[in-house]
């Protein structure tokens, strides 16, 4: 009874290395890291990936694929030496930022063209009546002074009174036109942006021991050995291995239920603490 129970058991062994080596397939070479880096360039519908360091070059890859409709999600490190999960960060808070900056750069430029125009619209009435009351005094000693500078006087203040009047409502039409595309844009870039966070899902854990690296990508599952940073893909002696599928999302989703409280969150401000007010006469 004994021998047929070991016998058993060592067949029960062999049908599990079988379906090992049906269903898991493992290899252990130098560079063989880029299998990792085909399944992301070559993502469709999903990625999701814990590794503890990323470079700038996979941040970028995955932010790509987040803003090309691609649902992103990733587990790693919340240290400084992790730059990609920085860049991450950096360019969810930066989206079309410098596009906005620019925008509110040229509004200020013409708010201050047209607070300077206002400038003269009040000194003009001034300066026209101390020349006025120079002439005057002129005129006291010379007669012609009163008689020729009074009216030049007046149709130069009338003159450029109309010219800054001109200037001022075009300025006006171009602050209420360049304010409601500033809105606009803010608006745009806002809902791109939220759009943006609802694929990039990015986790930042601050686990002082992080070995964990696993993929899952459009249904196929990877351990693997090695960091998402181009030199250890490319050099590093590691180890690719499939997993199960079942078992990779059921591990992922535990993982992600766990340390979902360290997710980043989108702020409501964009980063951006200016605020447009029009101006109008």
């Amino acid at each position: 009874m004994e021998k047929e129970l070991l016998i058993f058991k060592r067949f029960l062994f062999y049908i599990m290395k079988l379906l090992l080596a049906i269903y898991m397939s493992t290899i252990i070479n130098k560079g063989c890291g880029k299998e990792i880096e085909d399944l992301i360039l070559h993502a469709n519908r999903y990625v999701f990936l814990v590794v503890p360091s990323l470079d700038e070059y996979f941040a970028e890859k995955l932010v790509n694929l987040a803003k090309n409709g691609v649902d992103v999600k990733i587990i790693t490190q919340n240290v400084s030496t992790n730059k990609g999960y920085e860049f991450i960060i950096k360019s969810i808070m930066d989206y079309r930022k410098s596009e906005l900056e620019e925008s509110y750069n040229i509004y200020r430029q013409t708010l201050s063209d047209y607070n300077i125009l206002r400038s003269l619209e009040i000194l003009l009435p001034v300066l026209g009546a101390l020349v006025s009351l120079l002439f005057y005094i002129l005129g006291r000693y010379v007669a012609s002074y009163f008689y020729i500078g009074i009216p030049v006087t007046i149709a130069l203040i009338i003159a450029s009174f109309y010219k800054t009047y001109s200037n001022l409502k075009s300025k006006t039409s171009s602050l209420s036109l360049l304010s409601e595309n500033y809105r606009r844009l803010l608006e745009e870039i806002k809902h791109e942006r939220e759009l943006l966070v609802s694929r990039l899902n990015v986790i930042g854990v601050n686990e002082k021991y992080f070995s964990a690296r696993l993929i899952i990508v459009d249904g196929v599952s990877k351990l693997f050995s090695m960091n998402l940073t181009k030199e250890e893909i490319n050099e590093s002696l590691g180890f690719v291995s499939d997993l199960p599928l079942e078992i990779a999302e059921r591990e992922f989703s535990i993982l992600w239920a766990l340390y979902e409280k360290y997710k980043f969150q989108l702020s409501d401000n964009l980063g951006i603490k200016f605020l447009i007010k029009e101006r109008t006469r």
